[in-house]
Order: C-alpha cells, then structure tokens, then sequence
C-alpha cells in the first residue's frame, strides 16, 4: 500500500465493552517497514476472544478488531521484515506477539515473556512516539489493532513481523491448521516443550476442548503410553478415546477428582494438564499427583480463584506446580514442527473442528448450547467445563460478505461462522478436466471457493493416495461430482457433458486441462520421438481440447441464457508458455500447446457472436507433480526458477486465480487471449 492509499476491507468490530461482533467495513492503512499485509482465509475464534469481547480481560480499547488465530496468504511484505525468504504468495500462520528483550524471549521460551499481556491485549505491535492502530472505521474513528500481533478477524490484517510464520501446507489443510497459532500450540507446547513426558509417563488431560485434545494428541506423538481423557460430556471422551487416550474419565460420575483417577492408576498420575481453570478440579488434581508429579496450569481460572495445599505433603512428595502461556513456545519452532506431524497423521487435528456456514448460524449456536459434538471433520465443539473451547473456524471467501441477514452477529462465547462468500461464480456450473491433481485440482477448489458447482472429470478420481477433488469439495460444502472421463475419446466427453447437464441442469465454464508430456520425465530430440507417443500426446492435448470445446459449447448454444450474466458460456483452455517458445527434447508437447493457442482464437472467433467467450492460460513452470518429473527439488529447480524474471517457479493458485477471472463476469470484455501465467518467462529477450 502506498502512504497516500489505504485498504477497504472487513472485519468483525466489538463498538464496545459488552458488544457483539459486528462485520463491517474498516480501512487499514499503510504498512510500516517491519510489517506484513496478510489476506486472512481463515481465522480460529478462541475462547479468549470472547472474554475480551465481554470484558473479562483488558483490551487497549474500544471499537475493537480481535481474533489472533489467522492463517493467510501474504499480499505484502514491508522492506525492513527480517525474513528475507518472505513472499507475497506464502502461507503463513499468525500466532502471538512478545516483547523480543526480556530474558525469556531471548531464551527462546517466548509464551513465557512477562510483558504478553501488554504486547498482546494493552498496545498494538506498533513501536515509537504516536504508535497508533492500522485500523479505522470508514468515518475516521481509530479502531484497535493488531491484537496478538495480527487482529484476524477480518478479511486482511496488518501483522507485525515476528507474528507471521511461513508454513508449507497444502490449500485443503488450511481450514484445520489455524488453531496452531494458539489454542492447539499451548496444548502440544504445554507437552512438548514444559513437560517433556517419557513413554512410562501416566498422563492426565483435563477438558477435551481445543487445548486438551492437542495436548492429548502431543503426548500420543511423542510416544506417552498412558493418557486418562477428562471432561463432563460423553462424546467428547469417546472422540477422545479414538484418538488415543487410554483411559477416560467423566468427572461427573466421581465424587472427587482424584478418587477417579486413582481408581485408574492406584499411586496417581505422573503429569496432569488442565486447561479448565475450574479451581475445584484444581485442588483435587494436586491430590490425584503420584510422588514427584507435576501440575500444569493452562486454562485461564477465575481472579479469584485460590489453591490450597499443605506445605509438609508438597515437600515430601516432591510434587510441582507451573503455569504454562502458549505452551511456553517461540512459534516459529513448534508450529512447523506440529505441521509436519500433522501431515504425517500423528497430529490429527483435522478430526476435531468444524466450520459453520453462516446461513447455519443458529444451527450453530444450538449446538454450542446443547452440547451437541459431532466426530468427524470438525472444526468446533462447545466447551466442557465452559473454560476450555475448541477453537471454531471463521473462513473468509470473496468479497466476505453475510450471505443471509446483516444483523447475524456472533454472541455466544463458543460461536462458530464461516462467511461464505456471493462469489465471482455463484450458481455457475463448471467442468474441469484432468482435475484430480495439480493445476486442474487447485482451479476446482478456487471455483468452489468462489460460488460454483464443480464436475471433476479424470481417469481417476485421485492421484498419489490424495483425497479425491470432488469429496474434499463437499466436505468444505460445495457442490461437486466426479465423473470418469477419457477425454480422447468422442463419446466419453459426450457423456461428460450429459451428465454435468443432468446433475446441476446446465454448464456455464468448461475448463480444457487435461494434457500430457513424455518428454517431462524423459525429454528428447524431434528424430528419436516415437510416432506412437506424439499421436498419444495429440489425442490428449489437441484431440481432448477440441472434443471439449465443441461438445460444451454445443450445450450452451442450447440452453437458455441466465439474466444478469455478462456472458452466455465461458470456455477456458489451458496451453503452455511453450506454446509460443522452443523447448528442446519437448516437440510432441510444444507442438500441441501451439495448437491449443490456435485452436483457442479460432474457437473464440466462432463463438463470439453467441456471446461465448474462449481463452486460453499459457502456464510457465509451474510447481505441479508433472514439474517435479523434470526437477530433482535442488539445482535443476532452481536452474527452471532463474529461467523466469520472478526467479521462482509458478503455484498452482496463481493459475486458479487466473482461470477464475477468466470464468467470471470481470472478464467480460476479453475473449480469443491466450494469458501467459509465467512469471514473465516468455516476455523476455534472453541472449
């Protein structure tokens, strides 16, 4: 952002002490040197938010923007950020502020800084005389900011640097990975960096709430045998339980504690965490300690809660007590460490949340009250004790707005939203081919994410054990199917676009991406090409485009045109950079992006006047699985990222985002252009 310009976007405002979250317009203004423009995608809401919102903890004032569970996508990077490999284009997640001096910070241990509370709650990440908010009100009223470092609530965030942190996750994790930032680092971190628990260790988690189950889910990680799960409410101990706790125990059904336990494991538990803050389980898990146990204060207990024990028993059995900030952790460490377990399967989170449409609001809200808990793919739970909750997942989709009533807020301590988006494709319907892997993957999503019904045509559904396309659209609930498709072969598309018709009653955008290149792995001179492999490659690259441009259009010359669209059909086919350059060792390919880059005038110029437009996107190298054939993830990759004048490869979203222009009414104006999406590779003279 320019010092003159600043940024009109969303964001969930608390006017005051009390207040519900309202969404509304603010404008952040520019970014100082140290900081990071960050497009929020989603945002976990944790309990902490909502004690805030309600009072229960000092905030720098009012109105407001919170949340500080972001995970997002850089758009800008100040000059003076330390992290020289930050792009615009990373994913990050956003996680706490410190203050960088104390003795703690230096040591590493940054959840133990003693200064969180100011640095976090009290004053913006901001330094220096007349700091202020990057936020504002559209009338001029501060607003503020940068709670956590970051105020992820909203739609972009002005993140201070130290709070942003580069993570390689593929685009479908992203909605379980946010809570990282907070809620699911203090429970791993809470084992992983404080108590360090051995395989013998005898565990106690108590609340299976966010905290509690990542602590859980840390100690079944690091090898811990025994883990008792604790809470009030039935299912969550049954979740529990499939997730690896070895004993559970409803509290409820025990007159104390510690009697539970006991009659578990007669000598007591070795290490208990709490993330309840309930002081009466406080004191009964001080008894429920075996010699030399140790006691973790997590949860955040009443100011006036106190915790009595008798001196000479604390004494002889050796036992301890800490209290433990954002699992004692320097984020940048713990949370790619926590994703890779994650992408692992040793830490999965993904079976623990849940994301709310905002037309399900109050299907929400009864859940939360009703205790309601549902096991998989979930992204919220209500609290057990009410101290601990699940850290619910608020996705921001489009222009993120409300797509029922205005007046929907967020009032209950739990609630748990996702704003879906009136996309640039709302109530379109697509195919793309070749949309099990890579580039054809990623458009599908982006459609999804953006309004559209999505067929997904391939040979196969998935690719190299992935979740297949259209179940990890429905999941995130949109609308897709999956359709087997040769799309070499003649009545195969036919089928595809009868079926397309027959399951969502029309087809608006017809994405050509399927296509094939022998030479990617093996490449070789025009005289040693087999005969056999060029026609294979024709028939998939030339032959499937073809089939597919004159059987879609065909049916949107035929069905009637939606009032209110700029456009009658939309047909994107997508080429390659070398369809306009020489590559040696590439002929068969290079020959049938060219004709692809023919085909598509030709194809636009026919259909022109039935006001169908066709373009074309022209890839450079791009980071998909038919790339990673041709690299060894080292020097020949980087020899392919110096080739471009953004010295990096290409990413499969920025191909997305280019097919969902193409496809929506923004461009209105444009047919028969083959778009280069190469990193400038093309444009340059090179000698």
């Amino acid at each position: 952002m320019a010092k003159s310009e600043s940024l009109r976007t969303k964001a969930y405002v608390v006017a005051e002490t009390g207040a519900p979250f309202i969404l509304q317009d603010v404008f952040l203004d520019e970014m100082q040197p140290s900081e990071v423009l960050v497009e929020i995608l989603y945002t976990g809401i944790c309990h902490t938010d909502i004690v805030v919102q309600q009072g229960g903890m000092p905030i720098g004032g009012y109105p407001c923007v919170l949340g500080h569970e972001g995970v997002g996508m850089v758009k800008q990077v100040g000059a003076d950020v330390a992290n020289t490999s930050l792009r615009p284009g990373d994913t990050v997640l956003l996680s706490f502020h410190t203050c960088r001096d104390c003795r703690a910070c230096k040591d590493g241990r940054l959840g133990s800084c003693p200064h969180m509370t100011a640095t976090n709650f009290i004053n913006t990440a901001r330094r220096g005389p007349g700091a202020k908010s990057p936020i504002s009100l559209p009338d001029g009223t501060p607003v503020h900011g940068q709670f956590f470092g970051q105020s992820s609530l909203g739609k972009h965030a002005v993140v201070a640097e130290h709070s942003v942190i580069k993570i390689d996750a593929r685009p479908e994790d992203l909605q379980f990975l946010a809570p990282l930032s907070c809620g699911y680092l203090t429970g791993a971190g809470t084992v992983i960096n404080v108590l360090r628990p051995q395989s013998h260790t005898r565990l106690a988690v108590l609340g299976m709430g966010a905290v509690g189950l990542a602590a859980m889910l840390a100690a079944k990680a690091v090898g811990v045998q025994e883990i008792i799960a604790v809470d009030i409410v039935d299912a969550k101990l049954r979740l529990a339980s499939a997730l690896g706790a070895t004993h559970t125990l409803n509290s409820k059904g025990v007159t104390e504690l510690s009697s539970g336990i006991r009659s578990i494991f007669h000598d007591g538990v070795d290490q208990i965490i709490d993330t309840t803050g309930v002081a009466a389980l406080l004191q009964q898990s001080f008894n429920a300690l075996a010699h030399e146990g140790t006691l973790a204060l997590v949860g955040v207990p009443n100011p006036a809660a106190t915790l009595q024990v008798n001196a000479l028993d604390w004494l002889l059995s050796c036992k301890r007590l800490i209290g433990v900030i954002e699992g004692s952790a320097n984020p940048r460490e713990l949370i790619p460490k926590l994703v890779k377990l994650f992408q692992e399967g040793k830490f999965p989170v993904d079976k623990i949340g849940k994301v709310y449409p905002a037309q399900n609001l109050d299907e929400a809200i009864a859940d939360l009250k009703s205790g309601a808990f549902r096991k998989r793919n979930l992204k919220s739970t209500s609290g057990g004790y009410g101290r601990d909750s699940v850290c619910p997942l608020l996705t921001w989709r489009g222009h993120a707005e409300l797509v029922n009533s205005p007046t929907n807020q967020m009032a209950t301590p739990s609630a748990s939203i996702a704003v879906r988006a009136a996309g640039l494709l709302q109530g379109r319907v697509s195919i793309i081919t070749g949309a099990s892997n890579g580039l054809g993957r990623a458009t599908a999503l982006a459609f999804m994410n953006q309004g559209a019904s999505v067929v997904c045509a391939d040979l196969k559904p998935s690719q190299r054990d992935e979740q297949a396309t259209h179940k990890l659209i429905r999941e995130q609930g949109g609308k897709a199917i999956f359709v087997q498709t040769d799309v070499a072969d003649e009545q195969s598309v036919q089928s595809l676009i009868s079926q397309a018709v027959k399951e969502f009653g029309r087809l608006d955008v017809m994405m050509n991406n399927a296509g094939i290149a022998f030479e990617a792995a093996q490449p070789r001179p025009i005289w040693e090409t087999a005969v056999d492999e060029f026609d294979a490659v024709c028939r998939v690259n030339l032959r499937g485009t073809f089939l597919g441009c004159k059987y879609a259009g065909a049916q949107m010359l035929r069905q009637p045109r939606i009032e209110g669209y700029a456009k009658a059909g939309t047909i994107i086919n997508v080429g390659s950079v070398l369809g306009l350059l020489g590559l040696a060792g590439a002929p068969a390919y290079s020959a049938t992006k060219g004709a692809v880059v023919a085909l598509t005038r030709a194809a636009a110029m026919d259909f022109g006047p039935h006001h169908i437009h066709c373009n074309s996107i022209l890839p450079g190298y791009t980071r998909t699985a038919m790339i990673s054939s041709m690299t060894d993830g080292g020097e020949t990759e980087s020899h392919f990222a110096q080739c471009h004048p953004l010295k990096r490869l290409g990413e499969p979203d920025e191909i997305a985002n280019a097919a969902v222009f193409l496809a929506s009414d923004l461009s209105k104006g444009i047919t028969g252009v083959n778009l280069s999406v190469d990193g400038g590779l093309h444009a340059q003279l090179r000698f």
